[in-house]
């Protein structure tokens, strides 16, 4: 980092651990007049409070400013309106503190204000890099694109977000190696898939599978279907639909959702889904070279090492024209209550993986689920968090396979 730069952000924080340190002066002043119940600390109360807050709250955002990266130039809006605030407060007050108050935040502000255009001014561009899949296919009125390895009785891979159909690159191969034919398409939204007309819900998602394994497959032979996290909820979505259609769907990483009740934990970790579907999310998502791609897999998966190269194929996937927002049109469409559709008890046989580091989804959330399924239901638990079948691969095609062997199959249909 050049030397200007590493100065003002020196001065950032240390402008705001000033402005924290002044307000607690006024913390024994406060607790002091309100023991007494003089009836004169309002103004002290404001003061204490207001440098205290905002001072200390400021200084744990710039501490944890890497983490922030897509919000960051929203935080900088809000600290403004908190520089306009002191200066309503000097208008009524006349009182110069709130000048001395208004220089240091303002200068904290001005500070990290350069900083961040200096990031912006110096962070690459990302261009999008077009890429062919082979094989590509007409399904439920959209061009779908999609990877494919070996001969045999289908399998359908889906992904979820943020990803593609390279999450498969090791997983998909193997299988393929086991004796089945396997195709993972980008699923709509991701390039070189086409862009939908609209926000894609679940019901449309179900009828995506529905469709592609229709074009891909013969109508003598009942596809499997794998999918993660979205590409999970599209085989939920599709086993609704129709579960004559399918032999057997192993879903990774989400639960069924129509048995579990909400708690804290689980609102807490969806927080994601209100924040992606707010207006301006494609800028905020896209801000610092994707960097919210990075944060989310830390998020949701605590104990994968991954590098750049692992998140390359997702980051310039979402760098195509419209293909970020697309994508988060799932966010947009999605609905706190479950689908009517998707409510009916799942008469295909599920195997559901579930990551024994998911901070998110921990296998004992899978066997809450475990109600909703009436032709076989199984929990494995693999190590890793919310991507653990790239984590854990060799374990995740384990649990896979012993579910497709023909004694499982036999089994599951008894």
């Amino acid at each position: 980092m050049p030397r200007d730069r590493t100065r003002l952000s020196l001065l950032y924080p240390a402008t705001y651990l000033t402005t924290s340190g002044l307000g607690m002066l006024f913390a024994p002043q406060l607790l002091l007049d309100a023991s007494l119940s003089t009836g004169r600390y309002e103004l002290t109360f404001v003061r204490m409070c207001g440098l205290f807050v905002l001072g200390l709250a400021a200084f744990v955002i710039q501490t944890f400013r890497h983490r922030l990266t897509a919000l960051y130039s929203t935080i900088i809006g809000v600290r403004v309106v908190f520089c306009t605030g002191y200066v309503v407060l000097y208008t009524h007050t006349r009182d110069p503190f709130f000048l001395l108050v208004l220089a240091m935040v303002g200068t904290g502000v001005l500070a990290s204000s350069i900083c961040y255009a200096l990031d912006r001014r110096d962070a690459p561009r990302r261009v999008h890099r077009p890429s062919l899949a082979p094989l590509t296919f007409e399904a439920n009125g959209l061009r779908f694109a999609a990877l494919e390895w070996g001969r045999g009785p289908l399998v359908l891979l889906f992904h979820g977000f943020p990803d593609t159909a390279h999450t498969w690159d090791t997983v998909g191969p193997a299988i393929a190696r086991a004796g089945y034919r396997v195709v993972a398409p980008f699923m709509r939204g991701y390039p070189p898939s086409g862009l939908p007309a609209r926000d894609t819900d679940a019901r449309t998602l179900g009828e995506d599978v529905i469709a592609i394994a229709d074009a891909l497959g013969p109508h003598t032979e009942r596809p499997i279907l794998i999918g993660h996290d979205w590409g999970a909820e599209a085989v939920y979505a599709a086993a609704a639909l129709a579960p004559e259609k399918f032999d057997r769907a192993i879903a990774i990483a989400i639960p069924h959702r129509a048995p579990i009740k909400p708690t804290p934990r689980i609102v807490w970790a969806l927080r994601h889904v209100f924040a992606l579907s707010l207006p301006g999310a494609a800028r905020r998502f896209a801000a610092g070279d994707y960097a919210m791609v990075d944060v989310l897999c830390r998020r949701w998966s605590p104990t994968w090492q991954f590098t750049p190269a692992d998140l390359e194929p997702v980051k310039n996937a979402l760098a195509a024209p419209g293909a970020l927002d697309a994508t988060l049109g799932y966010y947009r469409a999605a609905r706190v209550r479950t689908p009517e559709f998707l409510r009916a008890p799942v008469r295909v046989p599920v195997l559901a993986i579930a990551g024994a580091d998911d901070p998110a989804a921990p296998p004992a959330l899978f066997e809450r689920a475990r109600s909703q399924f009436t032709a076989g239901y199984r929990v494995a638990s693999i190590p890793g968090g919310h991507f653990c079948h790239r984590e854990s691969p060799a374990a995740c095609l384990d649990a896979i396979l012993a579910f497709l062997s023909p004694a499982a199959a036999i089994a599951s249909h008894a």
